[in-house]
């Protein structure tokens, strides 16, 4: 049993892990749907982003929600990857077994002093932060934020704590008596720092507000009725005015099978106030009505997929964000820059979150507003949630460069030259989490 669930690379089924035991179990039951239903908003997506959409929607808006994951709430990109204080591939008893008792004590105790830390980091890169509780760290990459989540966050805390008596016996060999505190050590306040614990709270207190929430549940198609659409999965429909599809990469393939020829595993979509038509298209001087490349001084090749059933106007092609994450983020409402593109496509301005680059948390979803106004699917990539994680990230790193200060210098947030924070969030997560691993057993050597 590793610090993280063992399938954090997976987008399948959830696995055991030290996270999942420590994660307070849900005292309602899933709703089960039946022949037919009638909602304002489907929300597509159990995690950290369907769950905060949700919950403003029925909270703040009123509106009639169902919420439906393909498996279990909770159980997104964040509620795999991020949240505790050390999140990695890195299994926390090897990791032990490494640094010994004393130095793994050393290090999960800067861990959790790390915090105070981020704020020299932040300053050092003119990061803005909002310090809400002395435990919890809220950034912002453009502006000052505040996340409606930090403060559920909290409360979730201060309710269940970290529940360690319900640690189960290591039966796989790597547990010895001399690590028997390590979940101590290492999962200090981490029922506060899980973002899988924040998960089920939020869906705890949907269900609590009367609000759907269904797992196992895998859309099968979305079918346009006028100003309606059908929502199909196994066994029934749902009929409703809108759809949030609040899933991203390759887990929106898996959750909605009926999209996965249309829809591009790269969360930077425009959508369209009406359906577009190929003579419309051909206007504009697209002669492909599916699929269209044109070059752009600031982004270079740009491939664009156009499907207009379902009033998606375009996304791009992954391959051409390599390389140039601070400029795209800085172009934060994709819908307005493909509008200006094409100024006669009736292409609604509308931010789109996307793993929180250039998103102003707090501000509100790109959705939200009269529902009426709304085009009838949204997508959403990313979380409120995302800035508390890499808050907890930059902690890590800071602790790491207090424990191994003469490899200080290579860690991003306390080098002289300090990464551009748009890049480093993006593509240096993952990567950064396995130097840092490989840094633990180098020095330890």
């Amino acid at each position: 049993m590793g610090l993280v669930d063992v399938s954090a690379y997976d987008y399948g089924a959830p696995s055991g892990s030290l996270w999942e035991t420590l994660t307070p179990k849900l005292h309602h039951a899933y709703a089960r749907l039946e022949g037919v239903e009638a909602c304002d908003v489907v929300v597509i997506g159990g995690g950290l982003v369907g769950l905060s959409a949700a919950w403003r929607l029925s909270e703040d808006y009123g509106a009639k929600v169902v919420l439906i994951d393909a498996a279990e709430p909770g159980w997104g990109a964040s509620g795999r990857m991020m949240g505790l204080a050390g999140p990695s591939p890195l299994s926390a008893y090897r990791r032990a077994a490494i640094l010994g008792p004393d130095r793994l004590h050393q290090l999960a105790s800067v861990d959790i002093e790390a915090k105070g830390l981020v704020n020299v980091a932040c300053e050092a890169i003119d990061t803005p932060v909002d310090r809400q509780d002395a435990d919890l760290i809220t950034l912002g990459v453009d502006t000052k934020i505040w996340s409606p989540m930090a403060a559920l966050a909290l409360e979730i805390a201060r309710a269940d704590g970290p529940q360690y008596e319900q640690l189960p016996a290591q039966t796989s060999g790597e547990h010895t008596a001399d690590h028997a505190d390590l979940p101590r050590l290492i999962m200090r306040d981490a029922t506060l720092l899980s973002p899988l614990a924040l998960a089920r709270g939020m869906a705890e207190k949907l269900m609590a507000r009367g609000v759907p929430v269904c797992a196992n549940t895998r859309v099968r198609s979305l079918t346009p009725r006028g100003h309606r659409i059908e929502v199909h999965y196994r066994g029934g429909k749902i009929e409703t005015a809108h759809v949030l599809i609040a899933t991203n990469g390759q887990s929106r393939h898996r959750s909605i099978p009926a999209l996965r020829s249309r829809v591009m595993p790269w969360p930077f979509i425009a959508v369209a106030s009406r359906p577009i038509s190929p003579r419309l298209l051909a206007d504009q001087g697209i002669t492909r009505p599916t699929v269209f490349r044109f070059e752009d001084g600031v982004l270079g090749t740009v491939t664009v997929r156009f499907m207009s059933d379902c009033r998606l106007i375009a996304s791009v092609d992954a391959s051409v964000m390599r390389g140039r994450i601070q400029t795209m983020a800085q172009v934060n409402n994709f819908g307005a820059w493909l509008a200006a593109r094409f100024p006669q496509l009736p292409i609604l301005p509308l931010p789109i979150h996307w793993r929180g680059l250039g998103a102003r948390v707090g501000e509100g979803l790109p959705f939200i507003g009269p529902i009426s106004d709304a085009p009838n699917i949204s997508y959403a990539g990313g979380t409120d949630f995302e800035s508390v994680g890499m808050a907890l990230w930059m902690g890590r790193a800071a602790a790491m460069a207090v424990a191994y200060p003469q490899q200080a210098q290579t860690l991003p947030f306390v080098a002289s030259e300090p990464m551009e924070p748009y890049r480093f969030l993006q593509f240096s997560f993952r990567r950064q989490m396995r130097t840092l691993d490989k840094r633990l057993e180098m020095a330890a050597v």
